[in-house]
């Protein structure tokens, strides 16, 4: 059986797949955006426009061979880009990955019913908490970090938590902000909290986060959750089926309903 990871990596490494851009692109055929020039220069977080200073080599990537492969112009190029893809870095920091984390958090209540933990983001969408690898931080600690930021939770309860995390996927996501010369590559980790008493965790939103909460798993709740972490509650589902956590056929409909094979 062809496992959900199979499923999502034929999806996005498809060339003729549609690829989703984030607005400011629109007529752009090589663009970086301003906030990156300038504040992301001045707060060190971006790398400079002229890829001649970087030194690629030292760089690696999740995708195929993990080397960073360069174009004639000396731009790292994209493993799944598009024609349709603008060229520079758009929203993003770095020319090559850019790294990111993406803890996610599931329990069960009193009557076995699966609860994700979620924030909303100021575009009004809800998400896993996670951001991106600050540079040479592990990503594991950004998992905890991000957690940490996003949800208020104690640092050693999320230490705690995340200790006992399963890595879901760790490489190309399909981010509306790639172009053919910069793109996201996550790594998703997956803990599972048994005890029910997670639920009263105390949460308080924080950094960009708009709200946090625990949203029970159904068909509808994928409506509300951003589209590029669909994928990836449905591995965390696959999961805890197959360690026999929940009962498969109470999730069938999830998988149904976003067209994935159901384990």
């Amino acid at each position: 059986m062809i496992s959900v990871r199979e499923q999502f990596l034929c999806q996005v490494e498809n060339p003729l797949r549609i690829r989703r851009m984030v607005k400011e692109y629109a007529g752009q055929t090589d663009y970086t955006h301003p906030h990156v020039l300038v504040d992301g220069k001045r707060l060190g977080w971006a790398d400079p426009e002229d890829v001649g200073a970087i030194d690629f080599s030292t760089r690696r990537s999740y995708s195929g061979d993990g080397r960073i492969h360069l174009g004639p112009d000396g731009r790292p190029l994209n493993p799944y880009r598009t024609s349709a893809m603008i060229r520079g870095r758009g929203w993003l920091g770095h020319w090559g990955a850019n790294f990111a984390a993406d803890p996610l958090i599931t329990c069960t209540d009193e009557d076995g019913a699966l609860h994700v933990l979620l924030i909303k983001r100021p575009t009004g969408e809800w998400a896993y908490p996670g951001g991106f690898v600050d540079y040479g931080e592990l990503a594991t600690v950004t998992a905890v970090r991000e957690l940490c930021e996003e949800t208020g939770m104690d640092e050693t309860a999320a230490q705690n938590i995340l200790r006992s995390g399963k890595i879901l996927h760790q490489g190309i996501v399909d981010d509306p902000r790639s172009t053919q010369n910069a793109w996201t590559e996550t790594t998703v980790v997956h803990a599972h909290i048994a005890d029910a008493d997670a639920l009263r965790l105390r949460l308080d939103a924080g950094d960009d986060a708009q709200d946090v909460r625990w949203a029970k798993v159904r068909p509808e709740l994928f409506k509300e959750l951003i589209d590029v972490h669909h994928a990836f509650l449905l591995m965390a589902l696959e999961t805890l089926i197959s360690d026999g956590r929940i009962q498969a056929r109470e999730y069938e409909t999830c998988f149904k309903a976003l067209g994935y094979r159901f384990p």
